[in-house]
Order: structure tokens, then sequence, then C-alpha cells
């Protein structure tokens, strides 16, 4: 009895102790609280969510805290913590509807529209007359294209709550959806005159008219902001843009100028000016608007970046390093400075470098339009043209008003040869920026492309009046006069290129093609040495006196020239491979199989080089080392057809060769190159060999029907049909055989047939 009486004393000292301290608890939790209310009052966020934070630590559940911290991470522009916190509050105060009403407009904005219908629906089932609710459904019908709902929806939440504002914004996008433009003119004016001190519908307003191209009614919507609102820089900026729009730049620069001196130390009137000087041309301007913003700014380094990206986008290399080591030194992540730091890492051709700094950049902001569009650069720079494409095109989804995003994807497409498309991509890029040369240029080239001659000339005409200097254009407008067989004119604009670049191989290119039709062989040659006294040290003029003195066989001058090349060009394989024919023609194969070694030393795995060095080798006998040069062509290129059949042939000629991976070198050759004629003869010799006649057959059917004239293929056709018992047809295949012209097998071919018969 004893023992019970003192456990239950035990029990109830414990109570005692715990009462007083939960007390303890509930007081710090509403004091915690109240000093959260109390810094939102006074727009203090960051302390306003550590004191609700706090209060939650001692009480997860408190369904007020997790209200007010959500609402304070909404103004904090946190949407996702605000999320979490409201939709936390709505299920612990299932009474709490505005907790339901902001989660499911986040959702929303985030376009997660299922969801968002999901916590609305939650909402209208307590009240089904809700206008804020009702409202949204309206928009999600908007969204979901059910016009007849929204239509009933909106008309409901404004029956039940006439005076409220906001609802009109969605009444207008409703009867706009309608095409009832009038209807959402009312609705706009109507949320104006029931909150007039609200610019936010005010500019609602300026942008209906302005989606509509009533720019005279938005002017004066906006006009009308700048006078009531005349300390909101918005006001200014709304209405600069409108006149930027009208291209009516001195407009746009007295608005900022205005909007300036009523607040002189704000940076972003800085950052417009620069912005407007840039869309001008005057970058003299931008880059003192942009210094004057450093100095003005609360966060220089943002505006140190750009800085660094203006220095890259107009060359000045040097300047853009030194301003972005500054940033980067201050902050090593900082987003824009990461980014110029990768533009500069491109610009020295150290693409892998950055290419990691900007998969790391687009982990962090996989929609940063920009990022993706550097990437497609380097993409394609590493001839990666597939993945530089869908760059490019996430790179257009992201940025659609980013010019440079639109001349990208139309080069992409001019290098696919898909010509309209292209002309469209450029086109939109001048819509976007008329100043931009490449846009234009690839319009020119588009239409080129597609044989619209007249229509190409025209626009390469325009330009020139306007650049006359400019060489890529007078060689494209020469281009589109020869395709009119303008040859006169034609010259004229590329001897003026190389009047003024005597350097110029491709303007030097075009004018010996033009001599070359004329079959002036010897007239290209004295002119390309004009060109060459002119401008001695143009490894491309001298490539193409060397190519011509080849053709006119004069070969020791040729030699002599590439020669010359190859010591302004030491890692330029052209000359080296130019070097080679010239030596094979002048019939020295010993020294075009060194050239193709020295060659290699500099560029082990130049395809083209492992090629010409095979084909020689194995021309001169060689046979183990044209093995060799084609089997390090495959370890390039595993898939490199000629190089597959030429060693699947060469192991076919060996009695101890392994057929089984002659046959697989085969199949890969022919997986490469279906229609290739020798590519058969290989397969079916192969199969021939492994006694496999009814697919020998097969092959070297295709072979012969492809090349009629081969005497080879014939002998080894007629093999395969003794083989298979056809022997009609076997000697038919050689009669025919034979009775064409000189083949390596003739003499095998008569004796065969001799024993035949």
């Amino acid at each position: 009895m004893k023992k019970r009486h003192l456990t239950m004393a035990c029990l109830l000292l414990t109570g005692a102790l715990t009462l007083p301290a939960c007390a303890n608890k509930e007081k710090k939790k509403q004091a915690y609280y109240q000093k959260g209310v109390e810094y939102v009052k006074k727009n203090d966020l960051k302390a306003a969510v550590l004191e609700f934070r706090n209060a939650l630590q001692i009480d997860p559940k408190y369904g007020d805290a997790r209200y007010q911290l959500g609402l304070a991470y909404l103004k904090e522009q946190e949407p996702g913590n605000a999320l979490k916190e409201l939709t936390r509050a709505a299920t612990l105060e299932p009474s709490n509807l505005d907790a339901l009403l902001k989660s499911a407009e986040i959702m929303f904005l985030a376009r997660q529209y299922d969801q968002s219908r999901d916590q609305i629906n939650l909402l209208l089932a307590k009240d089904s007359t809700h206008p804020e609710g009702l409202a949204l459904k309206a928009n999600l019908d908007l969204v979901a294209k059910k016009l007849e709902a929204a239509d009933k929806e909106i008309d409901q939440a404004i029956a039940k709550q006439p005076a409220l504002a906001r609802l009109y914004l969605t009444r207008a996008k409703v009867s706009a959806a309608e095409n009832k433009m009038e209807d959402a003119e009312k609705a706009l004016r109507k949320a104006v005159e029931l909150q007039p001190d609200d610019m936010g519908l005010h500019q609602a307003l300026a942008s209906f008219y302005l989606s509509n191209n009533q720019l005279d009614k938005a002017e004066g919507e906006l006009v009308a902001i700048k006078k009531q609102f005349p300390a909101a820089p918005a006001a200014y900026f709304s209405l600069a843009s409108l006149y930027l729009r009208m291209n009516q730049p001195d407009k746009a620069t007295e608005v900022i100028s205005q909007g300036m001196a009523k607040d002189p130390k704000n940076a972003e009137y800085h950052l417009f000016l620069a912005d407007l000087y840039k869309r001008q041309g005057k970058f003299d301007q931008v880059e003192a608007e942009l210094k004057e913003a450093i100095g003005l700014a609360k966060q220089p380094l943002d505006i140190q970046a750009m800085l660094a990206d203006f220095y890259f986008d107009h060359q000045q290399f040097e300047q853009a390093k030194a301003e972005d080591d500054q940033v980067l030194a201050a902050n090593p992540k900082h987003p824009r400075a990461n980014l110029v730091k990768a533009k500069l890492l491109l610009k020295d051709g150290k693409n892998q470098e950055g290419v990691a700094i900007l998969d790391a950049l687009l982990k962090e902001q996989p929609q940063w339009g920009e990022a993706h569009y550097q990437k497609a650069l380097a993409d394609l720079a590493m001839k990666d043209r597939e993945l530089a494409r869908r760059e490019a095109a996430e790179a257009l989804r992201l940025s659609p008003n980013d010019p440079d995003a639109h001349v990208l994807m139309a080069q992409m497409l001019l290098m696919n040869n898909d010509f309209d498309k292209a002309e469209q991509q450029a086109g939109q890029a001048l819509r976007l920026n008329p100043r931009n040369l490449r846009a234009a240029i690839i319009v020119g080239q588009s239409l080129l492309g597609s044989k619209q001659y007249d229509k190409a000339l025209k626009v390469f005409s325009e330009m020139a009046a306007k650049l006359p200097d400019n060489p890529e254009i007078l060689l494209n407008k020469a281009r589109c006069n020869l395709a009119l067989k303008k040859d006169a004119d034609a010259k004229q604009d590329i001897e003026a290129v190389l009047a003024k670049n005597p350097g110029n191989s491709v303007a030097l290119a075009m004018l010996v093609a033009i001599l070359n039709e004329n079959k002036d062989l010897s007239g290209a040659i004295a002119r390309v040495r004009q060109q060459v006294k002119a401008a001695p040290q143009a490894a491309g003029d001298l490539l193409i006196l060397g190519s011509l003195l080849t053709e006119a066989k004069q070969y020791d001058e040729a030699v002599a020239t590439f020669t010359k090349v190859i010591k302004l060009q030491p890692d330029m394989p052209e000359p080296r491979m130019q070097l080679a024919k010239a030596h094979l023609l002048s019939g020295k194969p010993q020294e075009a199989i060194a050239d193709y070694r020295e060659l290699l030393q500099v560029k082990p795995k130049f395809l083209p080089a492992l090629m010409g060095l095979g084909g020689l080798l194995e021309q001169n006998g060689d046979t183990a080392g044209a093995e060799q040069a084609y089997r390090q062509a495959l370890e390039v290129n595993p898939k490199l057809g000629p190089a597959a059949n030429n060693l699947a042939w060469l192991m076919s000629q060996d009695p101890k060769a392994d057929l089984g991976e002659a046959l697989r070198l085969a199949m890969v050759a022919k997986t490469e190159m279906p229609d290739a004629a020798s590519v058969s003869d290989t397969l079916g010799f192969i199969h021939l060999q492994r006694q496999a006649y009814g697919l020998a057959i097969t092959q070297l059917e295709q072979a012969v029907k492809t090349k009629p004239d081969s005497g080879t293929f014939k002998y080894h056709l007629a093999l395969a049909y003794q083989g298979d018992g056809k022997l009609d047809k076997a000697r038919e295949m050689l009669t025919q055989a034979l009775a064409g012209g000189d083949f390596p097998e003739r003499t095998a071919a008569k004796e065969l047939l001799a024993k035949m018969n």
C-alpha cells in the first residue's frame, strides 16, 4: 500500500512539473509568432521567417505559423517554400481557405494545372461561391479552352463580390479569348476604376492595348501612369519600351532621363540606357552607362559581369577577362561571370573546359537559354551537329526573342540545306534586330541555296550598297551573279575583294573557278602568281597555286610550292596531302608514302592520310603495312566503310587470316556502303571462300550488275556459280569476262574456262 501511494505521488509531482513547462513552451511559441507578425509589418521578411520557424520548432503543427511563414516566403519570391508551407497550413487548418487559394495559385503559376485544380476544388467544396476560388477555376478552364465554363465561373465570382478589382482581370482574359475585345477593355477599365491607386491594373490595361497593336491608346495610358505614379521606375521603363517598339529612341531616352532626374541613384535607369544604346550601335555609350551603373548598384558584381560580357561580345577579350576575373575573385559561383569564362574558353578552342562550366550552370539553372546557346556553339565546334541542334532548339524555346538563337538555328538549317526554314529563322532574327548582319547574310544564302537567284542577288546588292567593303557580302553577291551566268559582274566583285584583301583565298578560288570554266589553265596560273606576289605569306593562295601547277604537270614547282605552305602552316594537313599527290603523279610513290607518314606524325588520326597511305602500300605490295594503316583508321572510326572493305579484302587473300573477322569487316563495309560494287565483291568473295555459295552469288551478282565492265567481278561470280554446280552460268560469265578488257585474273579465267569445256 505504501508503495502504491509513493507511485501516485511521483506521478502527481511529474504532472506538476510538466504543466509549467508546457505553459512556457506555449508562451514562447506565441512570442515567436507575434515577433514574426511585427517583422512582417515592418517588411523585414527574413527576420519574420526566422521567428515563424522558431515557433514551428516548438510546435510543428502550428497552422497559423505555417500560414504566415508561407506568406512571407511568397513575398520573398520563394514559391517552392511558400507552396510547401501553405499546403501544410491548409491541412492543419481546414478552415483556412486563403491557404488553399494561395497554394492553388502557386501551382497554377508553375503550370501544375491538375494539382491546382485539385486544390481549388477542395476550396470550392467548402465555399462554392468563393469569388477568388471561382476566378482561379475560370483561369484553369481558360487554359483548358473550356470557355463556356470559364465565362460562367467569372460571372459568378463578380456577382458575389463586384467591387473586387482583380476579378475583372480574369473577366478581361476570358472575354479576349472569346474575341470580345470591347468587353475585355471594359472589364480592365472597371478594374482601374475600382482601384485607381494600383499601378499594376493600369499596366494591365496598357498591355491589353499593346497586345492588340493599339499603340496610341497604349501610349496614352502609359503617359497617364507616369504622371500618376512619378516615383515608380516601372512607369518610365514601360513608356520607354513602347517608344523603342515604335522606333522612337529619342523619346525613349527622354523618358528615361526624366526618371533618372526623379531617382538619380537608381542603377536600373543606366542599365536601360545601356540596352537602348546597344540597339543603336552606340557602343562607347553602352560602356559608359554600365560603368555608371556599377557605381550605383547595390549588387555591383552583377553589372560588372554584364560589362565583361559586353567586352567579350565586342571582341575586347583582355578587358572581358580582367572584369570577369574580378567578379569571380569576389564570387567564384557567380552565374554570369562563369558564363563569360566559358565563352572565353570556347573562343580559345578549349571546348571541353567550356562545356564543363556550361553543364554546371545548366544543372543549377536548366532554363537559362543563353547557356544552352553557348553549349550549342561548343557542340558545333566539336562537330557534334545533332547535339548542337538539340541545344540550339532548347535555347530558342527558352529565349524566343533572342536574335542570336534564331541566327544559330538558321545557320544549322542552312548547313543541312533546309533553305526555307533557314530563311524563316533568319528573317525572325532580323525582325528582332534589324542590324543583325549575320541574319541578313543567311537570308540571302538561303535564297541562293533554293535557287532564287534574282531575289538573292537583290538582297546582297542592297547589303553591298550599305557595306561596300564587306568581303562576305561581295562574294555572296558574286555567287549569285555566277548562278545567273553573269561572269563579268561576278569577277568585278571578286577582284574588288582581292584588291583590298590579297590573301583572301576564298575569293581567289572563286576567280580560278571562273578561269577554269573557260579552260584557261595558263591564265589561272598567271593570275594566281600575281596574287601570291601581292600576299606571299598567304598559305591558302599558295595552296591554290600548287594545285594548279599539279594539274599543269609542273610537278617540281608544285612540290616546292606545297613545301612553302607546310613551312607556313605546319599543322595544316591539306598541303601535305597535295604534296603526296604531286609526288605520286610525278611517278615517285615512295616520296608520297613518306609524305603521308610525315603527316601522320603531326596528325596521327587523320583519316584521309591513313587511307591514302594504306592504298599506296597496298599498290606497292606492302600488305602488312597496308593492313596496319587500315586498322589504325578503324581505331579512329570503327564504321569507316572503305577501311573495313580494304582490310577485309586483304585478309581474304591471306590463307592464314581469320575469315570470320574478314567477314565481320566486310559486313561493316556493307552496312555503311550498301550500294558499292567493290564492297559487294569483297563480301561475296569471302562467302565464296567459306563455301557459302548462295550468299556469295547474291553479293557477286550485285557487284556485276553495279559494275558490268569489271572482269574481276565476273571471274569471282563464275567461281561462285561453279561451286554451286551452275556450270552453264559459270561458262557464260567467264566468256563475258574474257570478251572484255584486261583484268588481273584474265589468265586464271581463261584456264578455268578451258577446263570446263
